[in-house]
């Protein structure tokens, strides 16, 4: 049994900014590469910097919004038979996979990484979409 002496500081969650720090921290060590993608981290003068400063009320829904996108736009590569799993590693046919790259999947998707620039990018509403779930901390709602 853990004892929780009064004077030790307690654990508290990161507030929003903390985990988009650390993603974009983490891009910039190992960056995801997918299609052919050249897996460069420059996002170009076209990438928005639209990130979402905190998490909307009410997230966005991972059944209705997330896993449909991912389906249309994502898993054609990132699934067992998709073409960028043996580059990138990577499987998002599944929450639990999805989730436990979040911080990557934020990172790449931020920078516009991805989807790889050869790929049709992902439209505006697309986009605002899975950033906010991801900021929410990827909920499986």
């Amino acid at each position: 049994m853990h004892l929780h002496h009064p004077e030790s500081p307690r654990r508290r969650a990161l507030p929003a900014w903390a985990v988009v720090l650390s993603a974009l921290t983490a891009a910039s060590f190992a960056a995801l590469t997918a299609c052919g993608s050249d897996s460069s981290t420059d996002p170009g003068p076209s990438c928005p910097a639209n990130l979402p400063e905190a998490c909307p009320s009410p997230p966005p829904s991972y059944e209705a919004d997330i896993k449909p996108l991912m389906a249309e736009r994502c898993t054609p590569c990132h699934a067992p038979n998709g073409t960028g799993v043996g580059r990138a590693g990577r499987d998002f046919t599944r929450y639990d996979a999805l989730s436990a790259h979040r911080t990557s999947v934020l990172s790449q998707v931020y920078s516009c990484n991805m989807p790889p620039r050869e790929a049709t990018a992902l439209t505006p509403s697309q986009r605002s979409t899975l950033l906010a779930w991801l900021v929410c901390n990827a909920p499986n709602n």
